[in-house]
């Protein structure tokens, strides 16, 4: 199964562009949306594309183009995207097109609703699986162009992993607000959420994923890479419809790699997802204010 081919709609527009300026908008957070960043640079690079980058975080005072390709495939899926989203409706009266690269849309949440109320005619909106892609529909959003693509993460060029000795089985489970409460497998020989750094280091997590021939995850960009690699792979859902969803549009033809059903409430699993996903980011957020404010104290020298 050629991923990449299977593009097919995304492709067209990025070739019928050629010549126009583009610029890429890439959004901050894990290893995971790395690996999607280096996706979208490598089918980029293949239909012999020039672009610009910037991030959701730089100024965009100087940032214009003709074409706006926006990543956000998870942090625009469950409400999270809001850096993201409020980048997007300051950047777009500047180009004449705003692609959403393929993403998850959960329209339960009210930020997502409002973001997508907000698109015109000069959106273009790809979703990476049919769940997201039949909400939209049903929920009558109006972009120019609505179509059904594939996660970016498959353009990936994995060759330099894929023939790495691999042995034992290795876990790689979320700790944000994404985790499930379902109990996760115990009788693993490595386990770590090796997707957790940032965006600027996915080849980390392509490096951990190589080392191991059986992969349990429930990150849908980890599933990805090693199933591209050719490792079996046995796929969690999350919180909500995101992973079942992309297992169903582009990860189930293949035989290596199956959904796990819904397992047991777990009290440990339910701790550990409410004290990394909502505790522990106010505790760092008041930590980081603490330092800041001792930074500007008059004693601090």
């Amino acid at each position: 199964m050629n991923f990449p081919n299977r593009n097919g709609a995304l492709v067209s527009a990025l070739q019928s562009w050629r010549g126009r300026e583009i610029v890429m908008l890439l959004n901050r957070g894990t290893r995971s949306d790395g690996l999607s960043h280096l996706g979208s640079r490598a089918l980029l690079q293949g239909l012999g594309l020039a672009w610009k980058e910037c991030g959701d975080g730089d100024r965009p005072n100087d940032v214009r183009g003709d074409i706006l390709l926006v990543h956000g495939a998870s942090g625009l899926s469950h409400g999270d995207g809001g850096t993201i989203a409020k980048c997007v409706a300051a950047l777009a009266p500047r180009f004449a097109h705003v692609v959403l690269l393929p993403a998850t849309f959960d329209l339960r949440s009210p930020r997502v609703q409002r973001f997508v109320e907000n698109w015109t005619a000069k959106y273009i909106v790809f979703c990476r699986e049919m769940v997201s892609f039949d909400s939209l529909h049903a929920a009558g959003a109006r972009p120019g162009s609505l179509q059904l693509g594939h996660d970016l993460a498959f353009h990936v060029d994995y060759s330099d992993w894929k023939d790495c000795p691999a042995t034992g089985r290795a876990g790689i489970f979320r700790r944000d607000r994404e985790a499930a409460f379902g109990r996760l497998p115990r009788e693993l020989d490595a386990w770590n959420d090796a997707a957790q750094g940032t965006e600027r280091e996915p080849q980390r997590l392509l490096d951990y994923i190589a080392r191991f021939e059986k992969i349990y995850t429930d990150r849908s960009h980890a599933a990805i890479a090693a199933a591209m690699m050719g490792r079996e792979v046995v796929f969690y859902r999350n919180i909500f419809f995101k992973n079942r969803a992309i297992y169903e549009h582009s990860l189930a033809p293949l035989s290596q790699v199956t959904f796990s059903e819904p397992t047991p409430f777990s009290t440990g699993q339910f701790m550990r997802a409410v004290y990394w996903g909502r505790v522990r980011p106010v505790q760092d957020k008041v930590m980081r204010l603490f330092q800041w404010r001792r930074a500007d104290s008059p004693t601090a020298a």
